[in-house]
């Protein structure tokens, strides 16, 4: 794991089961999960990329936007702020039956097992950084 880059799971689970009377049972079982991964930005990869001569900073300690004088490489040391990739999973999937004695050694069960997903990808890149080369955001 690099800079920015960040992974987060929750999830939380409820059972049931219920006896109505002597001949009908229902019950299930519900699992919520939220996964958050921050995929952030090929930080070291742009880092190995610059010009061997080119430093971040000047001497007085200011970003150096071009370290190089290279137009085509810029300076990446930011873009740990600057640059967000999330993505985040959102899954809710259950398991429920209904079961009903008809006669002595005859039952009838349904099942139903639904799954509801649902995905996001956000993803934003400030104008300073690398990847927008100090275009409009």
């Amino acid at each position: 794991m690099q800079l920015s880059q960040d992974f987060s799971r929750y999830t939380a689970r409820m059972t049931l089961d219920y006896k109505v009377n002597a001949i009908i049972t229902v019950g299930g079982s519900t699992n919520a999960n939220l996964n958050v991964q921050n995929f952030g930005t090929d930080y070291y990869g742009k880092m190995v990329g610059q010009l061997p001569i080119s430093v971040p900073y000047d001497a007085d300690g200011n970003y150096i936007f071009l370290p190089g004088a290279d137009v085509n490489i810029m300076n990446p040391i930011l873009d740990p702020r600057l640059v967000f990739n999330e993505r985040r999973t959102t899954r809710f999937f259950s398991s429920f039956y209904g079961e009903a004695k008809l006669a002595k050694g005859l039952r009838f069960r349904l099942n139903v097992g639904p799954d509801f997903p649902n995905n996001r990808i956000g993803e934003f890149q400030a104008a300073r950084s690398s990847n927008r080369q100090n275009s409009t955001s």
